[in-house]
């Protein structure tokens, strides 16, 4: 009895999938296709990069400069955030090929290259910041959450829209 039920089952398996789930599954992975192609159609080109540490924003850094003959020359450059004792600061390289690294402090290294952001160098334990994609779209960040660090890609738009709502 116990090598009929178990037959049974395993022939249950092996042929329980109906049409109905076929054109379920087809149904969703196109779904899932359009969707992904709607995004990377529609992603916006990000404009400005905002430097945040705890949330307070340390600077603003265009990505590109000013308009010259009907072009947008992008931005390149170093910046080099440090961090002792709570206290941060930004430098900015441009000359240099890359900007000796600090010792004895916390820092993190980005760059800004053709209009995409890099985490460089970090000397933070995870290294996850330093090994995320470069960012160039708005709404895209990078984290470091040892240093409480966020590299954000915005608009450059300046909406002062009213908050929805407070928490306390």
């Amino acid at each position: 009895m116990e090598n009929q039920i178990s037959e049974k089952t395993k022939r249950d398996v092996i042929h329980g999938i109906k049409k109905a789930d076929i054109v379920l599954i087809v149904v969703c992975l196109v779904a899932a296709a359009l969707l992904g192609v709607f995004f990377v159609i529609h992603r916006e080109t990000g404009r400005q990069v905002r430097i945040l540490h705890d949330g307070i924003e340390l600077k603003k850094i265009d990505l590109y400069s000013a308009q010259t003959d009907s072009e947008i020359e992008p931005v390149a450059g170093y910046y080099l955030i440090t961090i002792r004792d709570d206290v941060v600061g930004v430098e900015y390289f441009r000359d240099k090929p890359e900007p000796k690294l600090p010792e004895g402090t916390s820092y993190n290294l980005i760059s800004v290259v053709n209009g995409t952001v890099v985490m460089e160098a970090a000397d933070c334990r995870d290294q996850i910041c330093v090994h995320h994609k470069p960012v160039s779209s708005k709404g895209e960040s990078i984290i470091c959450l040892p240093h409480r660090i966020v590299i954000e890609v915005d608009s450059g738009e300046n909406t002062d829209e009213p908050l929805d709502g407070v928490v306390r």
